[in-house]
C-alpha cells in the first residue's frame, strides 16, 4: 500500500492516515514534511478510531 492509498481524509493542512487496523494519525503538512498531531488506536472499534481522527482533524484545520 501505498502513502497516497493510507490517506483516509484531507482538511487543508491537516489529514488522517491510516496505520494499521483501527488505528490512525492525524499529520500536519509543514516545510517539506509531516509532523503527527494525533493518534487514535481502538482496535477492536475502527470505525470508533476512525471517526476520531477525522473530527481531531477537522476540529485542527477549523482552529
Amino acid at each position: 500500500m501505498s502513502a497516497k492509498d493510507r490517506i483516509i481524509h484531507e482538511n487543508g493542512k491537516f489529514w488522517v492516515c491510516r496505520v494499521g487496523k483501527g488505528h490512525y494519525e492525524v499529520l500536519e503538512n509543514v516545510g517539506c514534511g509531516s509532523t503527527r498531531r494525533g493518534t487514535f488506536h481502538f482496535s477492536n472499534r475502527p470505525e470508533y478510531a476512525l471517526g476520531r481522527a477525522i473530527s481531531d482533524c477537522v476540529r485542527r484545520a477549523e482552529a
